[in-house]
């Protein structure tokens, strides 16, 4: 067992979930995410970035498994708040994570999303973890810090 730091610890102060099954749930979570947003005070753009990223992961979650879930999270860590996004689904998986972090890749071309990707959801945000196994579904994790 290895010790952990204090910085390294993640304060969770608050979470709502959102089960993703259609694109109007991705408005939702978007939403959830607005209202976190204002609650700690997260600036207009970063609010931004953050829902653009949640349209993107809920569009991947319905594009390749179908359903999965958006947890929303106000986190705190060294007295700085911001806001965790974790996209789970239990679909197919992603075969190959840095080529799923590539601009414009996509194994299904006839699903539409806003053509970020997952390398546009990490620019989008401040951090970002990818932990997906073939045919076993994908946990990403995300956050959008205050500055």
């Amino acid at each position: 067992m290895s010790a952990v730091s204090a910085s390294q610890v993640i304060k969770v102060q608050e979470e709502t979930a959102v089960e993703v099954t259609k694109s109007s749930d991705n408005a939702v979570a978007a939403n959830v995410a607005r209202v976190l947003s204002k609650v700690i005070g997260l600036a207009k753009t970063a609010t931004q970035m953050l829902m653009t990223a949640i349209y993107e992961l809920g569009t991947n979650i319905i594009s390749y498994a179908g359903k999965g879930i958006i947890r929303l999270q106000i986190v705190e860590k060294n007295s700085c708040r911001g806001i965790r996004v974790i996209a789970e689904d239990g679909g197919p998986g992603i075969e190959d994570v840095q080529q799923a972090m590539v601009d414009g890749f996509s194994t299904q071309q006839q699903f539409r999303s806003l053509g970020l990707g997952l390398g546009g959801v990490s620019r989008l945000m401040d951090e970002m973890s990818i932990c997906s196994q073939p045919g076993r579904g994908t946990r990403i994790s995300a956050c959008k810090w205050m500055n």
